[in-house]
């Protein structure tokens, strides 16, 4: 019986946690080099692009603590400024929880435009803060194309994000009926 109880408590632990996994695994697959054709090829921003799902679908399960680290875990492996990433995704992840009743829950496309527009912040707002932080303005060209890249692989990234969300949600639901079951 104890065994189960773990069990269940490691399943309540591993939903919890989904999402910020997430977000590590998406900070690992932004640092990975990708090119085509003997050129770079801009990364879009996907640690940008859990942050902003969960956020804006399941605060609940993407803290202020979670966006935090998962921003700093990228100013680490980019090596650019400490708390360039950290800073961005915080300011947008508060704009992201005054702006919910209009985005979410109202289908994909009024997601991605929400999505756009924050995607555009967060662009701007490192921008800033990497202007402020190295004394020296950013390229401008590499931030567009990044950002560019990031809004349209938003698209293709969100059903993956959403079969993560309802395999989360069915383990919480077989978690929750088993607890309750078994206390039965």
């Amino acid at each position: 019986m104890k065994a189960t109880g773990l069990t269940e408590w490691l399943a309540i632990l591993l939903w919890a946690a989904a999402p910020f996994l997430t977000g590590v695994f998406a900070v690992l697959l932004f640092a990975t080099p990708v090119q085509l054709f003997d050129m770079a090829v801009p990364m879009p921003l996907f640690p940008f692009m859990v942050v902003f799902y969960w956020a804006m679908l399941r605060p609940n399960l993407m803290p202020p603590l979670a966006i935090f680290l998962i921003g700093l875990f990228q100013d680490f492996l980019s090596g650019g400024p400490v708390g360039l990433w950290a800073l961005s995704y915080l300011l947008a992840a508060a704009l992201i929880s005054t702006q919910r009743g209009i985005f979410a829950w109202r289908g994909r496309a009024a997601l991605w435009a929400g999505f756009a527009i924050a995607a555009i912040l967060v662009a701007a707002i490192s921008w800033l803060a990497a202007r402020l932080a190295l004394g020296t303005a950013p390229s401008g060209g590499a931030l567009f194309s990044e950002t560019l890249a990031t809004i349209v692989a938003f698209a293709l990234v969100m059903p993956l994000l959403d079969a993560i969300r309802h395999v989360t949600r069915q383990a919480r639901r077989l978690t929750v009926h088993s607890t309750m079951a078994g206390g039965q």
